[in-house]
């Protein structure tokens, strides 16, 4: 691999008389992986069909060779190439467990090729060592070179390894999604209001659990009061946010007990983990700080010039003002002093509208946004440099989720009638968890169990194509599968485990159900200490809204 890598753009493969270069090859690959996955996975299929029974378990057969060669080696090759910063340790240990090795002391020895030259300094091949030591001397030289104690981090001593999470993983981002969550998603998507409030198969803590709930949910950790309150009220202050003494919903505040679900291993789930006052900092960072830096990408940047806000203070390095200072319907005067007016660029597609205002651009067209490390959402792929991660997002998230490095978020927001179909996140490199939080309207969030059990769920589809009832009160086919939650605002989900990369979906978002005071935001939300006037013109924004946001770690 590392002389792969190393040889780049020079390095030619040959089949008999066939030649390509390593270049073609890998892009060819990413071809495939990206545009046209819905044929590689009729041809994988044939060919598994076409094959002797004997022959079917052959390397060549699977597809996560094809992820290997574009998400892994034309990654580090790419960067060789470019001479940018080299990839972690952690990420080539990650690589290195994937592929076969004939001597495991070479899944660091190598390496060294393509390491950061200040850590291959400090590693010195030794055969006399066996693999321990030498990942042991690893591990040292790369704490001494760097100070910094990140790898033991993933090395996952707060636990054992949960099931899934011992090696790198390999998932198709463009694989299709079992039947019984395709039919569990349609089902709560179009369910009536009130035989879903109704429903006793629905995960909810403010209704009450059932008996067979409860026996289901048992206590994963605690995070501590004083943890927790150290983290909101660390967070408010590096914000900026002001509140008054004993309105911050953090008195007498108690220690947050955190569920994992027996049947789903790895979903965990803390209920009313933040506080309101909380809440309203947290969405008031998402959409007035990190929505106007024009370093975050949203829904609309591939397809129109923005007009950001100008700084908060001109004379110094401040946030940019927020977009809820525009007025939600500019007059042309207001529009030619300060540009508000979003603009379609000439490569957007032509249905698109030819402007929008900000009312139609924050209320009905905003569906996403990335903060650190942008995601790519054409190509479902992280760039080889990131950006930073906001500072003191990181602060509170790995406060109350230790074992998480946010990298990167995605931030969606929901309007009365959106949802999220369903997917897995499985574009991110390393195998760390992943934490969800919800704010505004309730929710309704479906899970499936891990693809072994795909095939019951084909069956289960079958029989549900014969006649079962979807009426909200008797027993689905894939109530067996599927587990739904209502989530809430101040909720967090923790994914690790074979949770970190199940099939799931939001099929519902609850409009009405915003708590009174966040459902005012902006207004109440406050930056530097003062409440901009404009925001009354937009008072109400999230009594209609769902934000959620996830946190991951990338590499």
């Amino acid at each position: 691999m590392q002389e792969l890598v190393l040889g780049g753009a020079r390095v030619v493969l040959i089949c008999g008389s066939k030649r390509i270069t390593w270049q073609t090859f890998a892009l060819g690959i990413g071809v495939i992986h990206y545009h046209l996955w819905v044929v590689r996975h009729g041809a994988v299929d044939q060919d598994r069909r076409m094959e002797p029974e004997e022959h079917k378990t052959r390397p060549w057969n699977a597809t996560p060779q094809l992820d290997h060669v574009y998400k892994d080696l034309w990654t580090l090759t790419e960067a060789q190439e470019s001479q940018s910063k080299a990839a972690k340790l952690t990420r080539l240990l990650e690589i290195a467990s994937s592929c076969n090795c004939f001597d495991d002391r070479d899944r660091v020895y190598g390496m060294l090729g393509i390491m950061d030259s200040k850590l291959a300094s400090a590693i010195q091949p030794d055969y006399a060592n066996d693999a321990a030591t030498a990942f042991t001397e690893a591990a040292k030289a790369y704490v001494s070179a760097y100070n910094d104690l990140e790898l033991l981090r993933d090395a996952n001593t707060w636990g054992k390894a949960a099931p899934g999470m011992e090696q790198g993983h390999h998932h198709d981002t463009h694989a299709l999604p079992p039947k019984h969550i395709q039919n569990a998603y349609a089902h709560y998507n179009k369910v009536k209001r009130a035989a879903l409030d109704a429903d006793p198969r629905v995960l909810d803590f403010n209704r009450g659990l059932t008996a067979e709930q409860t026996a289901a949910l048992r206590p994963a950790f605690t995070i501590p009061a004083d943890t927790l309150r150290d983290a909101c009220i660390a967070f408010r202050e590096e914000v900026g946010g002001e509140v008054e003494d004993g309105e911050d919903g953090l008195q007498g505040l108690s220690d947050a007990l955190v569920y994992e679900h027996r049947e789903f291993p790895g979903l965990h789930i803390a209920p009313s983990l933040l506080s309101l006052e909380t809440q309203i900092q947290f969405v008031s960072q998402i959409l007035h700080t990190h929505l106007a830096n024009p370093e975050h990408t949203n829904s609309l940047t591939a397809d129109y010039t923005i007009p950001f806000p100008p700084p908060m203070d001109p004379s110094s390095s401040s946030p940019n003002a927020s977009f809820f200072t525009y007025p939600p319907n500019p007059t042309t005067q207001q529009t030619q002093s300060i540009p508000q007016t979003l603009t379609r660029l000439p490569t957007a597609a032509p249905s698109l509208p030819q402007s929008l205002n900000p009312a139609q651009f924050l209320s009905r067209k905003l569906r996403w946004l990335t903060l650190g490390t942008q995601y790519h959402w054409p190509t479902r792929s992280y760039p080889t440099t990131g950006t930073a991660f906001p500072p003191a997002l990181t602060h509170l998230v790995q406060a109350l989720f230790p074992a998480l490095k946010p990298e990167s978020g995605v931030v969606l927001l929901y309007g009365a009638k959106d949802w999220m179909p369903v997917h897995r996140d499985v574009s991110e490199v390393c195998v760390r968890p992943l934490a969800s939080f919800s704010f505004g309207c309730e929710g309704i969030f479906v899970i499936a169990r891990d693809e072994a059990r795909e095939g019951e769920g084909e069956a289960a589809a079958e029989a549900e194509a014969e006649g079962d009832a979807a009426d909200g009160s008797e027993s689905e086919p894939w109530d067996a599968h599927v587990l739904t939650i209502r989530v809430r605002s101040g909720d967090a989900l923790f994914l690790d485990g074979a949770a970190r990369w199940a099939w799931h979906a939001m099929p519902r978002t609850l409009p009405g159900t915003c708590p009174a005071k966040l459902a005012d935001w902006p207004v109440g939300s406050e930056r530097d200490g003062k409440e901009g006037r404009a925001y009354e013109r937009w008072r109400g924004y999230m009594g209609g809204k769902r934000v959620n946001v996830s946190c991951r770690q990338v590499w």
